[in-house]
């Protein structure tokens, strides 16, 4: 359960909220509120879980090496395509560890002072932190510098002039990147190493005054990478609608059963993970606890930069989306299946070249303009698993 400071609501949030509700006359079929928010996993995604931690560390029970063939692909219908985009399959195997993926104690402690002890004092006095930072897909060697934004309470009130240290989880130890003074608008720019090997890496932002943190993830993609791309309200949540209840704090947003089996699925075959949703920034802290209390696998969560893009229904989430997935695409990354529910997500991922035979779509839209449906994740599970294994660079 969430602490009631924890489950405050951002001003952004509330405005995000108010037009989600006039964005429909109704809310979409399926949007019955669960009565438990359960956040267990059943038996299938806890052995997919397994195989995928596995896989992922190089351990015992990784899946063996198994040579793709780029000429061939296995569609929902069984039947092998074309697919002349597939990177060639001599650069590595699925077996090869990621880096940054590891158990490893956090050491940062804060020092309970602060810079400006009574004007800051009135500003974490507004509230709960709702503190945010952007996970990123690089390329190896690429120059970057993650944004994060710390903020209080429902008015979404800066923190200024205050220290937090940066960390990255460079395994087998978190390593401490830097101690930064937030702007005038509650934000600091990390620059993260260049020299990364490729792999994701937990960033941890750490407030000093207080000890309040947030995470963020540094994907480290070369070229060739081969990954999954899904949207999460209404393709692994039941309904559009859910998004709003859980960031308002009406119970957490129920699951589709067996979707976490099935990314797990993908996960364990060696793909990397990418969730993309039209949420806003602001609710980003919510949407990756979602996601890692439900145990998908690890992957970057991208959320739209613009605020004022919030409802997966308007024809600007499937630019961002678009824009989005053509940006990582350009780093040499190849997308091998999609999954969403949403018109929006069918037009994205056309716009980046997914074949309509590798996009899964959930839900009131399944099936819709030459793609391929999905009653039901457990019904999915054995095509997922049909198709052939990653072989990474």
């Amino acid at each position: 359960m969430r602490s009631p400071s924890h489950r405050l609501v951002t001003c952004a949030a509330v405005l995000w909220l108010a037009a989600a509700l006039l964005a429909c006359e109704e809310p979409p079929a399926g949007s019955t509120t669960g009565s438990d928010g359960s956040t267990s996993q059943d038996s299938g995604a806890d052995a997919a879980q397994e195989a995928a931690a596995d896989a992922r560390l190089g351990g015992p029970d990784a899946t063996p090496e198994v040579p793709v063939d780029a000429g061939e692909q296995v569609s929902d219908g069984g039947i092998a395509v074309a697919d002349a985009a597939m990177p060639a399959a001599d650069t590595g195997s699925v077996t090869t560890p990621f880096a940054g993926q590891c158990e490893a104690a956090f050491p940062g402690t804060p020092t309970g002072t602060w810079r400006h002890p009574t004007a800051s004092a009135i500003v974490v006095g507004q509230g709960g932190p709702n503190h945010r930072a952007r996970d990123l897909v690089v390329s190896p060697g690429e120059q970057v510098s993650v944004r994060a934004h710390f903020t209080y309470g429902v008015m979404d009130k800066d923190l200024q002039d205050e220290d937090v240290e940066v960390w990255l989880r460079r395994c087998p130890d978190w390593m401490k990147l830097a101690t930064l003074t937030t702007d005038t608008d509650g934000v600091v720019m990390a620059a993260m190493p260049a020299d990364l090997p490729k792999g994701e890496y937990r960033l941890r932002f750490l407030v000093m005054g207080d000890g309040a943190s947030t995470d963020g993830v540094l994907a480290v993609w070369p070229a060739g990478t081969q990954a999954i791309v899904t949207d999460i309200d209404g393709t692994l949540t039941t309904s559009d609608w859910q998004a709003v209840q859980d960031v308002v704090g009406l119970g957490e947003a129920d699951m589709y059963p067996d979707a976490n089996a099935v990314m797990l699925q993908w996960a364990a075959k060696g793909y990397r993970l990418l969730y993309l949703t039209g949420r806003p920034q602001v609710v980003s802290r919510y949407t990756r606890e979602w996601v890692e209390a439900r145990g998908f696998p690890p992957g970057p969560v991208q959320l739209n930069d613009d605020l004022g893009t919030f409802w997966p229904l308007e024809s600007n989430v499937q630019e961002f989306k678009a824009g989005r997935l053509t940006e990582i695409a350009g780093k040499g990354v190849f997308w091998r299946v999609a999954y969403g529910n949403a018109t929006t997500d069918i037009g994205a991922y056309a716009e980046t070249g997914i074949p309509k035979a590798d996009t899964f779509i959930i839900g009131e839209h399944a099936g819709e303009e030459g793609t391929v449906a999905v009653s039901s994740y457990a019904e999915h599970l054995p095509v997922a698993a049909a198709y052939p294994d990653a072989v990474q660079p």
